[in-house]
């Protein structure tokens, strides 16, 4: 499995294919935004806490 980046021709592809209503959704929030580089469902800016690390 690759992991891909958000909102690259390649990500748009996959998910094409896999969820078009969400690629479509996604195309529109960024395209308010004007950038690509935000959230995927509103277009606001990316979360900077990609992993969230818990000490028991």
């Amino acid at each position: 499995m690759t992991d891909l980046k958000p909102h690259t021709p390649e990500w748009f592809n996959a998910l094409d294919r896999v969820n078009p209503q969400q690629a479509a959704m996604t195309r529109q929030a960024i395209a308010a935004a004007g950038r690509d580089d935000g959230c995927s469902v509103c277009g606001d800016d990316r979360a900077t806490d990609d992993k969230l690390v818990v000490k028991i």
